[in-house]
């Protein structure tokens, strides 16, 4: 369900639909407006995560018993615009910094996980060097995983917005998982999803859901970023998200929007439009174990042709 008109959705938040699981896991997607101002960003934010919660939260007219867990997550550069001259001045800690702690803060009032998309974090000593970093929130407001962009998006291409992030962000190391209850996310941010590797690793790791905070510009996202979605959803088996800043026209960069969560087998589940939107759904984790026994792909590799991470 979303509270945006041009969105499309699944009737899984429906009481009455008949639900297989012993519990569902509840993932609300925050398509959000960002302007200039870091502290009002970050305050919106907030101030739209308890929205969702009421909306779709405990005593909200779609829960029942089969939910008790909340995740909600924020589009790729939440707090700051993408514009490669404000990441160095936007960056701060995480944790420590104004964004986490207000990030924490509203986690444990609500006792819910938050994927936090993603925003520029200085290193230990201040910048340089900066990373694009997601940080996961649990429902106390710890942060239990934190995740730096491995790919940077250095592309100046005909039809592409121009960027080069190198010149400006440090690439991550490392991958991160995270268990909340029956669900193991594995995380990207923007220009990871192209790359199906990092996917299939997380496969590996036993992950089912794959959460990319992605905001795509408005000239390359209608042509790439549904396919790259089904693609790493079918490629892995696994629910897969994307969530995006809303569109904003009077700025240099134009977002695509369009935040959707995909299921195993390359469906659509919920999409939003170009504006702000929450996007509800909860989901059934017995729906992965029938795709991976309908196509069983894992067994099927022929890795003794080809490499390829085997899962």
């Amino acid at each position: 369900m979303s509270d945006d008109s041009s969105s499309t959705s699944s009737s899984d938040l429906q009481p009455e639909a008949p639900i297989e699981s012993i519990y569902m896991i509840r993932v609300i997607l925050l398509q959000l407006k960002v302007g200039q101002n870091k502290r009002n960003n970050v305050i919106h934010c907030c101030e739209k995560i308890r929205e969702a919660v009421k909306k779709y939260g405990p005593g909200s007219e779609t829960w029942t018993i089969k939910n008790r867990t909340i995740v909600c997550i924020l589009p790729e550069y939440f707090n700051c615009p993408y514009e490669l001259k404000y990441f160095a001045e936007y960056a701060e800690h995480v944790p420590g910094g104004f964004t986490s702690n207000q990030l924490s803060m509203v986690a444990g009032e609500l006792g819910i996980n938050i994927i936090a998309g993603s925003i520029p974090e200085c290193g230990h000593n201040g910048p340089p060097p900066v990373y694009s970093t997601c940080a996961i929130f649990s429902t106390e407001g710890e942060v239990i995983g934190k995740y730096r962009k491995l790919h940077l998006f250095d592309v100046d291409a005909p039809g592409c917005y121009p960027s080069r992030e190198s010149d400006v962000l440090a690439a991550g190391r490392d991958y991160i998982t995270t268990h909340i209850d029956n669900a193991m996310f594995g995380v990207g941010i923007g220009y990871d999803i192209r790359f199906d590797e990092l996917a299939r690793l997380y496969r590996k790791e036993g992950c089912n859901f794959l959460a990319y905070p992605a905001t795509f510009s408005a000239s390359v996202g209608p042509r790439d970023l549904l396919t790259l979605q089904r693609a790493r959803a079918m490629d892995t088996q696994c629910f897969v998200a994307t969530v995006s800043q809303a569109r904003d026209e009077t700025s240099s960069f134009i977002a695509h929007g369009h935040s959707a969560l995909i299921d195993p087998f390359g469906k659509v589940i919920v999409s939003a439009g170009t504006e702000e939107a929450i996007l509800a759904s909860d989901l059934d984790f017995n729906l992965l174990d029938k795709a991976r026994s309908q196509i069983p792909i894992s067994s099927h590799r022929r890795t003794d042709i080809y490499d390829t991470i085997i899962y």
